[in-house]
């Protein structure tokens, strides 16, 4: 009989799994919060309502004034013994004083009824393997039962009272029980009775299991003998838990068919719950691949072990793969479907794909099968170990990651470097308002997570010791005094092998075997180490041209370039050959010796890649290639093709290229002999062959050895304190301090407190001001805190309203009627800089037509900056411009990593003030995610590059992005559409249009005529001319604006984007290349004001929304940084890029390095610091340095938080 209750295997994985769940209390969250509030309700209150426990979860149903639970009651019931005997100790108000209490009581919840049915399921799961290969012994059950409960998500939620486990426990427990046979026929109904019973169970747990429910009551009909019994026994007894859930939802809700998800109106989930049948719509390709291999929320990215499990599927016996292989495999992608399709399907605030957890059991199930050398290869405990360790991490830290944290394993190898374990600080009773707050802070109340080494007074990973302890004396246990008689030889065999390996590996003449092979210069037919040398040789030569790139980009010499540490970049540029040749050694030995040309082929080309990208990156933008970068616009590779082709043309990016071809081609010869080889034989090709492999015995130590070396010295350099600088780094180096959390950039920062204060005091400070008479000020010292934001959670958060005197003082000037509405037109210009307008001999060659409009039509403001980051610089121009608010300085760009932010910005507000809101964009309105950002933050209608593409282009400018109409036909379709809307595009009156232009993005073609410039390159007169077009472009698109009736109640908004940092043909000091990046135009144009106006004053771009909206007259509540400076100053300025931090206040304007003082000078009326270069230099004020500085720190911080505005502010 292959069941026995109490063998000691079955003992054994049972306390294993046991300790490893119970060792680990996660704290409160929303989720696991609801579930137990119902548990506690039941017996504390003796109601069906949460309302005494609501306030810890957003996850909850409001009816008549009362809060229900609107999840799945399953786990409720099951941990109501524990609640009920809570409820004999202590009372509601003694949980709600204490709340310490209510942490106890869901830990034990967690160890006595979750953590045990997990590791019975594991049993189970165990003698399941068993089942399905009565062949499989006792030893290899057990080791696959173990991994698949700890390498797999099924661990992290195990500590959780999250549904997800309990359903994929009752499944394995139901179809274990419904394909073993009992002794009698009796119990064998009542056995298949129970397995039904325990399916239904499952479904009502987690309603979209009921996919995987289905298919295994497939596989248990399919192999029953008695079909027609088991099917009316299974559907009678499947059918008892969805009574007693009919029976809950009458009782609460007042009808047995409505569910808590039914009744979400008015919530956060409302709109995304109506969708579809609760929230579940068609599937989503995308969604899809995400959900099984991104590192998002990829099942395979948590959990690579199960890999193995869906490959070991098609090892399978015949009989067994059509009725069990396949049902389960169908019914797992099915479920992956569904979930792809449903509004959440990122989970929320979670680790991994957790809607998918149920499907593990399923899918692990292949490992029935597995072949004994799969187990003894090195590649399987690679993947195992993996496994192992991310839910570790996973387990130890914190399972709760935000659903904005796209890349979770840089965040958890942080959190491990730092040894950062229990993480949650939120108590189970704490209200759940608090909740964004307490992830910066620890929670006033409650215990938080914590595991029971911390509870021993052991700190960081040393708190593990007491489980590992644990861990080690149960495996000891049962291998030496209680492990099968049987196995007793086939241990001491494999324990002998084990003691041979190590002192095999670790003798000299494994030593000396390695090295002569590994160094060896002929074999009998073919010079493989010669070979390998020089493929390495070709490799690293080629690296060391971009490095020399890098050098000419920078203007450097070489002699100078050494001091600056382009020594310790070349050895960066060696140690990566060395890691690439360490990777294709380690490859040959885990699977065959030829495999090391492919691997060598394939990492050179990886490092190759990265190493590329970062120069033309720097090329372009001056700034280095980050790795959040890569992870978030690697889609928009296509678009820039035509711009990294234009820059790739020198003579060291061509030579390099060529070196790799060379290097690459050397291996990619022996590969393709290799691969002939293969197939005239069946065996591949050996030592023997003319084939030059490495030898599989001994190609791991030189691997493991390189390896080390090479990683060693990229660790000592991330971890390293010293500036670091272009060119004594790879960008593959920078990758990895930042992925690994070794990026010590923000040190230089000073912590801050009160975030939001320092952004207040930003908001408040006036451009007049002389930094001289801020010293005295107590709010700019660093350590004190304003009163004004206690027990205020928004301090930022004002109410925007205007006097109709006011109104009419801005509108006058303008020609705008005081009483009427006013329709926007905010157009932004592409790469549109001050420095060619504003030249006193570029600009009337460059901007003829504008320079005129403006001196009769405009209030023009030639002192605009913007704080510009290279990366995603129009995504941060517009957030900036419409949002009001400082971009995400040194980070990602709130559009492509902070899409759901809770911020105003200006279409929010005009849409509540009547205004129609349009974004207009010949290209696609999804780049940068921009219509995913605002179509949640007020944008009504989005008109793209499908719309514009139906349009002829007779004079085509530019060559990015293709297929997209030039400005001036886009310009004229536009205007068009705002004037004669259709019904595909209904855009009403009054209305707010945002336009993007586009043809002066890089790369740049054409030359500008009867301009002479000595000297200029190319690419600059290439951007003069495309300048000039816009210039054309725009003032057509005036003309013909103010011809038609919307003349005279419409206002628009020039505005450049972001400037760039082409060089013109002047030499320019410091601070002139850094107003060269930073300054742009803008104006407000109309068609018949009483007079044009040049406002001298310094503004920045963030003050265009809150001008608007005061000429509009719309109020609002809003979180806004900027001012309107058409009845006062503007915002001050601050910049931080990797090699310049700056600001201006007023006259007073610093730039240096983040690492030095910055230089600073006074400006006198009438002086630009664009184009004079005689300034007059005075002294820093730290304190207002120091200031600055804190609040780029601090603008990062309340973004990242998501603290810069209430989630429920009004428009």
């Amino acid at each position: 009989m292959i069941f026995r209750r109490f063998s000691p295997s079955n003992l054994f994985v049972f306390f294993l799994l046991w300790v490893c769940f119970a060792y680990f209390y996660q704290g409160g969250f929303d989720n696991q919060n609801s579930r137990f509030d119902y548990s506690l309700a039941l017996a504390f209150d003796h109601r069906l309502s949460i309302d005494s426990f609501h306030e810890n979860t957003i996850d909850k149903a409001a009816i008549d004034g009362h809060y229900y639970l609107e999840k799945s009651p399953v786990v409720s019931y099951l941990t109501l013994p524990v609640a009920w005997v809570g409820s004999i100790f202590w009372t509601t108000e003694d949980l709600q004083a204490q709340h310490w209490r209510g942490d106890i009581l869901l830990y034990f919840a967690g160890i006595l009824i979750l953590a045990p049915l997990s590791a019975g399921a594991g049993v189970c799961f165990r003698q399941l393997l068993r089942v399905l290969n009565p062949t499989l012994s006792e030893g290899k059950a057990t080791l696959l039962a173990v991994l698949v409960f700890l390498c797999t998500l099924a661990w992290p939620y195990s500590t959780m009272l999250f549904g997800h486990q309990v359903a994929a426990s009752l499944l394995i427990v139901g179809l274990y029980l419904g394909l073993t046979e009992a002794r009698t026929k009796l119990l064998s109904y009542f056995r298949m009775a129970a397995a039904f019973a325990l399916l239904g169970l499952a479904v009502c747990t987690e309603y979209p299991t009921a996919i995987l429910a289905a298919s295994c009551a497939l596989i248990i009909l399919f192999r029953a003998r008695r079909r027609g019994m088991v099917m009316l026994v299974g559907a009678a007894c499947a059918l008892l838990p969805f009574v007693l859930l009919l029976l809950h939802n009458w009782m609460i809700f007042g009808s047995p068919w409505a569910l808590g998800y039914g009744k979400l109106q008015g919530s956060r989930f409302g709109a995304g719950m109506s969708t579809g049948l609760y929230g579940v719509a068609l599937p989503s390709w995308p969604n899809a691949l995400q959900l099984l291999f991104g590192p998002y929320r990829g099942l395979f990215f948590y959990s690579p072990l199960l890999l193995i499990g869906c490959a070991a599927y098609a090892l399978w016996p015949r009989r067994a793969f059509l009725q069990v292989a396949i049902p389960s495999i169908v019914a797992s992608f099915g479920l992956v479907l569904i979930i792809s399709g449903y509004s959440y399907w990122q989970g929320g605030v979670c680790f991994g794909p957790r809607h998918l957890v149920p499907s593990i059991p399923l899918i692990a199930l292949g490992l029935a099968h597995i072949p004994q050398t799969w187990l003894s290869k090195p590649w399987f405990w690679v993947v195992a170990s993996l496994s192992f360790g991310v839910n570790l991490l996973g387990v130890a830290t914190t399972p709760f990651i935000a659903e904005r944290q796209t890349a979770p394993l840089s965040l958890y190898l942080k959190l491990a470097k730092e040894g950062a374990l229990a993480l949650n600080p939120s108590g189970f009773m704490a209200p759940s308002s608090e909740r964004r707050w307490r992830w910066a802070a620890m929670a006033k109340d409650g215990t938080g997570a914590f595991n029971l080494g911390e509870t021993l007074g052991l700190q960081g990973w040393w708190s593990l010791l007491p489980w590992l302890l644990v861990v080690v004396i149960l495996m000891v246990v049962f291998v030496y005094i209680v492990k099968p008689r049987g196995d007793q030889d086939e241990h001491r065999n494999r324990g002998s092998l084990s003691v041979a390996f190590i002192l095999e590996f670790f003798s000299l003449q494994m030593l000396k075997n390695t090295i002569k092979s590994s160094i060896s210069f002929r074999t009998k037919r073919g010079q493989g180490g010669v070979l390998r040398i020089a493929s390495a040789a070709l490799f690293f030569f080629s690296l060391l041209l971009l490095r020399f790139q890098v050098v000419q980009d920078l203007g450097t010499g070489v002699r100078q370039a050494f001091h600056q540490g382009l020594i310790t970049g070349i050895f960066a540029d060696f140690f990566l050959t060395l890691l690439v040749l360490a990777g294709a050694w380690c490859a040959a030995w885990m699977v065959v010796p030829e495999l090391f040309w492919l691997a060598f082929i394939a990492l050179g080309v990886v490092v190759w890649s990265a190493e590329i990208a970062g120069v033309l990156y720097y090329s372009f933008f001056g700034e280095p290639l980050e790795w959040w970068i890569v992870v978030r616009q690697s889609a928009e590779i296509p678009l820039i093709v035509d711009s990294a082709l234009a820059l790739g043309r020198t003579p060291f990016i061509v030579g390099s290229a060529l070196l790799l071809l060379s290097s690459l081609g050397l291996s990619g010869f022996f590969l393709l002999r290799a691969w002939r080889i293969w197939r005239k034989s069946a065996s591949p090709p050996t030592e023997e062959s003319p084939i030059p492999a490495v030898p599989a015995k001994t190609s791991l130590f030189p691997g493991l050895l390189l390896g080390m070396i090479s990683v060693l010295f990229m660790n000592s350099l991330a971890s390293s304190s010293a500036a670091r600088g272009l060119l004594d780094e790879s960008t593959v180096t920078r990758w990895w301090r930042q992925a690994s959390g070794h990026d010590k950039e923000a040190s230089r920062w000073p912590n801050v407190r009160n975030p939001a204060q320092q952004l207040i005091i930003f908001r408040q400070l006036e451009s007049g001001t002389e930094p001289q008479n801020l010293l005295p000020a107590a709010w700019l010292q660093p350590t004190v805190e304003a009163s004004s934001s206690e027990g205020n959670p928004w301090p930022l958060a004002r109410r925007l309203s205007f006097e109709p005197k006011d109104i009419a003082e801005m509108r006058e000037p303008l020609g705008i009627p005081t009483g009427a509405m006013v329709n926007m037109i905010v157009i932004f210009v592409e790469s549109w800089r001050s420095f060619e307008f504003e030249h006193p001999r570029l600009g009337p060659l460059v901007f003829p037509r504008l320079r005129a409009r403006f001196a009769q039509q405009a209030t023009y403001f030639p002192f605009t900056y913007a704080s510009i980051y290279p990366e995603a610089s129009t995504a941060r121009g517009q957030y900036s411009a419409l949002c009001s608010s400082l971009p995400n300085l040194g980070g990602p760009p709130v559009f492509l990593r902070f899409t759901g932010i809770n911020v105003q910005c200006l279409p929010q507000l005009m849409g509540n003030g009547g205004y129609h809101t349009v974004l207009m964009s010949a290209g696609a309105n999804e780049f940068h995610k921009t219509k995913a950002f605002f179509s949640t933050h007020g944008v009504q209608t989005f008109v793209g590059r499908e719309y514009f593409r139906q349009f002829d282009d007779p004079d085509r400018v530019g060559t990015w992005p293709q297929q997209v109409l030039s400005d001036r036909p886009f310009l004229h379709e536009a205007l068009q559409l705002l004037e004669h809307p259709n019904q595909e595009q209904p855009i009403r009156k009054p209305f707010l249009a945002v336009l993007a232009t586009l043809s002066s993005h890089h790369p740049y073609v054409g030359v500008l005529p009867d301009v002479d410039l000595p000297g200029a390159d190319r690419d600059y007169l290439g951007y003069l001319a495309t300048l000039h077009y816009v210039d054309e472009a725009l003032d057509l698109f005036l003309s013909e604006l103010f011809s038609t009736q919307l003349a005279d109640d419409t206002l628009v908004a020039l505005i450049g984007d972001h400037g760039i940092r082409l060089p013109p043909v002047e030499s320019l000091t410091k601070l002139q290349q850094l107003e060269l990046i930073s300054r742009v135009p803008m104006a407000l144009i109309t068609a018949k004001p009483q007079s044009s106006r040049r406002i001298p004053a310094p503004v920045h771009q963030m003050d265009l929304a809150p001008i608007l909206t005061a000429i509009a007259g719309v109020p609002g509540k809003v979180s806004w940084i900027g001012r309107n400076a058409l009845l006062g100053s503007g915002s001050p300025w601050v910049s931080s890029r990797h090699d310049s931090f700056a600001y201006r206040l007023g006259p007073h304007e610093c730039f240096g390095n983040p690492n030095e003082r910055p230089r600073c000078y006074h400006l006198k009326p009438g002086q630009d610091p664009l184009f004079d270069q005689n300034l007059e230099e005075t002294d820093e004020v730290p304190t207002l340095t120091s200031f600055m500085h804190r609040v780029v720190k601090a603008n990062q911080r309340l973004i990242q938080y998501d603290l810069l505005a209430p989630p429920d502010a009004e428009p």
